[in-house]
């Protein structure tokens, strides 16, 4: 192990440690410290990031982002202690439902184990420096070090990546990685995500199988595009 491996694995053990101590305090319900703990971790990740190049810059910036998140969950929750939420109106009072619009998606892309895409779709045009942020992102190896680092730290698979250009989904199934590209993430966006992966696997499971074993692309099927149809309807190009 050369000095530069290391220095990394020092950094990874400092911030395990902190998020070690993080969950602890939320066992014993003290959100407050465990929040500060988090970010503590977070910071860790965050200023090795800046002395660092290419994938393991991507890697701590996003385990950064990932421990802050984690922290901002711990806030409403203390948020919510200190100020219940009101009780809810009588019966004969109107209630107005709030349904959140989905923020604009400009890809899905599911890739295979191997790392090559077997479905891609693109809303619009997506610009060339976007593409290449994305491989730089999804196909130089970043995400499966971060999703190891998430699983090793925080104990939870890798489920966003925030970057300048949007946000990033993830999901896994069938030993690919689903990934959707969207200007940022909502309730909606994730359920419509899942749907949209639900029928993908079941309308297609023969193709799908077959793509998994021979690395077939599935982007010019039929069937795909009418669930692309049904659920981004709002965005086709």
């Amino acid at each position: 192990m050369d000095t530069s491996d290391k220095l990394i694995d020092g950094v990874i053990r400092e911030a395990q440690i902190l998020v070690e101590e993080a969950k602890s305090l939320e066992l014993n319900n003290e959100l407050i410290n465990a929040k500060h703990k988090y970010l503590d971790a977070a910071t860790v990740f965050l200023n090795h990031s800046s002395t660092k190049q290419g994938q393991d810059k991507i890697v701590f910036q996003n385990l950064a982002k990932m421990l802050v998140d984690q922290a901002k969950e711990l806030q409403i929750e203390i948020n919510l202690a200190k100020s219940p939420l009101p009780m809810p109106p009588g019966k004969n009072a109107p209630v107005k439902p709030i349904v959140e619009s989905i923020p604009p998606v400009y890809q899905i892309i599911i890739i295979h184990p191997g790392g090559v895409p077997i479905y891609t779709h693109t809303f619009g045009t997506v610009s060339q420096d976007v593409k290449d942020k994305l491989n730089e992102i999804l196909f130089s190896g970043a995400i499966t070090a971060i999703n190891q680092l998430m699983t090793e730290i925080i104990q939870v698979p890798i489920q966003k990546i925030s970057f300048e250009r949007g946000v990033l989904l993830f999901r896994e199934f069938k030993g690919v990685i689903a990934v959707i590209h969207a200007e940022k993430s909502n309730s909606q966006l994730h359920i419509k995500f899942n749907e949209f992966l639900t029928e993908f696997r079941n309308s297609l499971e023969k193709e799908f199988e077959e793509a998994i074993s021979k690395g077939k692309d599935l982007s010019n099927q039929p069937i795909a595009f009418q669930l692309i149809k049904k659920h981004f309807t709002y965005k086709l190009k």
